[in-house]
């Protein structure tokens, strides 16, 4: 049987009558030591008006729900890493030789340093440290190995900050002495 109406209604309406109108004790049966849910009183058994199926499924929803309240900022962060490489790309000079990449493009190197990276640390850098006698547990994988990965990158960023900054002053020290000659 198709569900009538909106789901999300349904569920809002079990919350809220359930919180809200009905809010008489429910009794336990005689021997049982599970406390019931409080949204058992939107069942009709209780007085409520809505059927054991519906309040079960809100009951199911709501066990997720701290789940879910957890993804929304994961998937916000997530996206916002496309949004930093768009406006990074913007700024970047991406000829790569005579061919130029797409700014588009610059957020797939994140995937693809990732999926180089999965394979490499897994067959070569994990190995090779427990055969060193530093044996990572996957939580030692993901903090240590990462964080070095990130120290590295910064490096390589700070260097090409570095290189490039001296080569611009360089080539405007080189301008005003020319400049200063000729006049």
């Amino acid at each position: 049987m198709m569900p009538k109406g909106s789901v999300l209604a349904t569920f809002l309406s079990i919350i809220y009558e359930s919180c809200l109108v009905n809010t008489n004790p429910i009794g336990l049966e005689p021997g049982a030591t599970k406390t019931k849910h409080v949204l058992d009183r939107a069942k009709t058994v209780h007085g409520g008006s809505y059927t054991e199926k519906q309040v079960e499924g809100a009951k199911l929803v709501t066990r997720l729900t701290p789940f879910l309240f957890a993804m929304v900022p994961y998937w916000g962060i997530y996206s916002q890493i496309s949004t930093t490489f768009q406006n990074q790309g913007c700024q970047m000079d991406l000829s790569l030789g005579s061919a130029m990449i797409p700014v588009s493009a610059v957020s797939c190197f994140d995937t693809l340093a990732i999926l180089a990276m999965v394979p490499l640390f897994d067959q070569v850098i994990y190995p090779w440290l427990k055969k060193k006698g530093f044996p990572l547990t996957s939580l030692q994988r993901m903090g240590k190995l990462l964080l070095l990965y990130q120290y590295i990158c910064d490096d390589y960023h700070s260097l090409s900050l570095t290189l490039s900054l001296s080569l611009s002053l360089l080539t405007l020290s080189s301008s005003l002495s020319f400049h200063f000659l000729v006049s």
